[in-house]
């Protein structure tokens, strides 16, 4: 049991430790409208994140151990086809947002576009 929480620590260490370090690298090389545009992403990534996921992986973390393979494997499949439908939506009203709008966020309309693909794999 100790090896198991020694493992989750130290990898949710890393893994909030990784942005942390890359700061100086970041801020280095890109110059302040380059680090906003990166921020600006980010922040919309996070915004269209929910919409996309609607909290499913949790939902398969609480069915884990209720459900025996065959249901399990039929659960996660209906999960992943609702993941492919909120991501479709979400999809169609960015690449309509896009379309319809002069770029109000400064961003390229490529990167706009890749947003709800990003928050999709996040979930996958």
């Amino acid at each position: 049991m100790f090896r198991s929480t020694f493992i989750y620590l130290g990898s949710s260490v890393i893994n909030r430790a990784i942005p942390f370090l890359l700061l100086p690298i970041l801020t280095r090389y890109m110059s302040p409208e380059e680090y906003g545009t990166l921020a600006l992403f980010q922040v919309c990534l996070v915004f269209v994140t929910p919409l996309v996921d609607l909290n499913i992986s949790q939902n398969i973390a609480r069915k884990y151990f209720r459900l025996n393979k065959e249901e399990l494997a039929r659960y996660v499949g209906n999960i992943l086809l609702v993941l492919l439908s909120s991501f479709s939506i979400v999809f169609i009203l960015t690449a309509t947002v896009v379309l319809a709008t002069d770029n109000i966020l400064n961003l390229p309309d490529r990167w706009l576009m890749i947003i709800p693909i990003m928050a999709a794999m996040t979930m996958v």
